[in-house]
């Protein structure tokens, strides 16, 4: 087992019968530890990453965040004389980006399990007085955590079925993968606007399961209303 640069391993394990040798190289073939070009493996710090939080907080976006991170990490040219430099020195949008996904990530969490924090969603819009949909065997959060089921739910706001109601000649339906660190797929029924004649997003699935089932129930569903 190696595990390191693509030219020689950082370490290096060897298993004989029982026992394991490790081995660290200190030295990499091809870059020098700790120099300019290691600073983008390393990790920022909490205290840059509470920064971007308050930052988010105040309502700046990810560009005017960086901007504001690098305005107030002084005279670059200064730092690199004193050689005081560390990885929050080198902030890039990747990083900004980054924080944000996980701030997000960490207020719409209402549960450590997915699953189940996806069904207090649902319980909370529900008593919003949206449209929740759930799959016929995912009732519960008992049964939505079972082994085996696959979670399903559906949601759309009063106003959005007004609109999909008040403008259905001309429907399309939207599927994006890749929503979550899940075998999520989301699925948005989409009207054109009659005064902006733009789209509009009118209902949303958010599913694990591959097959057309589910989605056949939710639009069944949606059309009873």
């Amino acid at each position: 087992l190696k595990a390191g640069s693509d030219v020689d391993p950082a370490y290096e394990a060897k298993r004989h019968q029982e026992l394991v040798r490790l081995t660290y190289y200190y030295k990499h073939q091809g870059h020098i530890l700790g120099n300019g070009d290691d600073f983008q493996y390393l990790r920022i710090s909490s205290r840059m990453k509470n920064k971007i939080w308050d930052l988010i907080d105040a309502g700046l976006d990810v560009r005017h965040i960086r901007s504001n991170l690098m305005a107030s990490s002084g005279d670059f040219r200064r730092q690199l004389e004193n050689k005081t430099i560390n990885r929050d020195d080198f902030i890039t949008s990747e990083d900004v980006l980054s924080v944000v996904r996980s701030y997000w990530e960490k207020k719409a969490e209402r549960h450590r399990t997915v699953v189940t924090s996806l069904c207090m969603w649902m319980d909370h819009l529900k008593s919003q007085g949206f449209f929740v949909f759930r799959a016929q065997n995912q009732r519960t959060v008992e049964r939505l955590d079972a082994k085996g089921y696959r979670s399903t739910v559906g949601f759309a706001s009063p106003w959005q079925l007004e609109q999909l109601q008040g403008n259905s000649e001309a429907i399309g339906l939207d599927s994006t993968h890749c929503v979550s660190k899940g075998a999520y797929e989301l699925y948005t029924i989409i009207i054109q606007d009659p005064q902006t004649m733009r789209g509009i997003p009118v209902a949303f699935l958010l599913t694990e399961d591959k097959t057309a089932a589910s989605l056949q129930l939710w639009l069944m569903e949606l059309k009873k209303l």
